[in-house]
């Protein structure tokens, strides 16, 4: 059992599904293809974009992403072909304090370009 004094406490916010909605008609209309993605990966995915010091929520199967360039990365590392890519996943993050701007976790849509400067 989780000890409940380590879970983040804020309250969560509504999600809107339709503006992730719209947001994944307007980039997939506009060059973005949409991926399915895993919401957990190996930890070598997340350790390439996690911050110095920052660590990954974990679970028994392996790294809860914190973006969805985490969970391309991973596609990417089991042999995918992926430039351009837009998904909406969750985001799980261990933040020093939890407020009305940093959250446990939250849905995001994704844009990913290899080729972006």
């Amino acid at each position: 059992m989780a000890d409940e004094r380590n879970l983040p406490h804020f309250e969560p916010s509504l999600i809107d599904y339709t503006i992730l909605a719209d947001g994944l008609r307007f980039y997939t209309n506009n060059g973005y293809p949409y991926h399915e993605v895993p919401w957990v990966v190996r930890p070598e995915a997340v350790n390439v974009t996690l911050p110095p010091g920052a660590e990954a929520t974990r679970n028994q199967y392996g790294d809860l992403v914190g973006s969805g360039e985490q969970s391309l990365i991973e596609l990417m590392m089991r042999g995918e072909h992926i430039q351009k890519a837009c998904c909406i996943t969750p985001c799980f993050r261990l933040e020093p304090a939890y407020d009305d701007l940093h959250h446990g976790y939250f849905m995001k849509l994704e844009l990913f370009d290899t080729q972006a400067t």
